[in-house]
């Protein structure tokens, strides 16, 4: 786990758990908790959010 992270539980229906274990299952990802951590970044960018410490506008830092 990386320095400064939280664990949180998640439940997600199984045509979604479905969806994420495809795109890990074709490469793309190398676990569901990538594909998770994944669509949190998107989102967070999307919605011009920066976590505390972070310098705004900085994609690869997030």
């Amino acid at each position: 786990m990386a320095k400064n992270s939280t664990i949180v539980h998640l439940e997600v229906g199984e045509p979604l758990k479905i969806a994420m274990q495809s795109l890990v299952d074709r490469g793309l990802f190398g676990t569901m908790s990538d594909v998770i951590r994944d669509g949190i970044r998107h989102v967070l960018l999307e919605y011009n959010v920066t976590p505390p410490g972070k310098p705004p506008g900085n994609a690869g830092v997030i």
